[in-house]
């Protein structure tokens, strides 16, 4: 099994502690061909905290590759799916559109930054500053 086939939703995270030898043991029961192993030195306290951190990075992990899997199969998808063309009313639509926003920007008078920023008030060099500041 590949890890594109595999469903990490049906996987629960199962975390084992003990000695080397405990989960060794543990591990021997049961029938999982890939095992991640952590080796935390003298947390003797801390175990339950510990495993349930590794079980909640595990389900973590799960989620990630789910999701990493779903984008890949997503953009695939999309890759090998022609594009349909637009429809020829929206071609239409367009080539208009841009016909009036071009006859707008050519056929009005435009202020400069300098003429507007005289009409506001402000500074000439620099529109956002007010022109009472600029004798201070």
């Amino acid at each position: 099994m590949t890890t594109a086939e595999i469903d990490a939703s049906s996987i629960e995270p199962l975390a084992l502690a003990g000695t080397a030898k405990e989960v060794a043991k543990q591990l021997s029961n049961l029938s999982h061909d890939q095992v991640v192993a952590w080796v935390l030195p003298d947390l003797h306290d801390a175990n339950a905290t510990t495993i349930e951190l590794i079980r909640g990075m595990a389900g973590l992990i799960q989620t990630s590759v789910t999701e990493q899997n779903e984008k890949t199969l997503a953009s695939l998808i999309e890759a090998l799916v022609p594009r349909t063309p637009p429809p020829p009313g929206l071609l239409k639509e367009a080539a208009m559109t841009a016909r009036a926003r071009n006859a707008v920007m050519q056929g009005a008078s435009w202020l400069t930054a300098s003429e507007l920023a005289k009409i506001a008030g402000l500074s000439d060099n620099n529109p956002s500053a007010l022109t009472c500041f600029e004798n201070l």
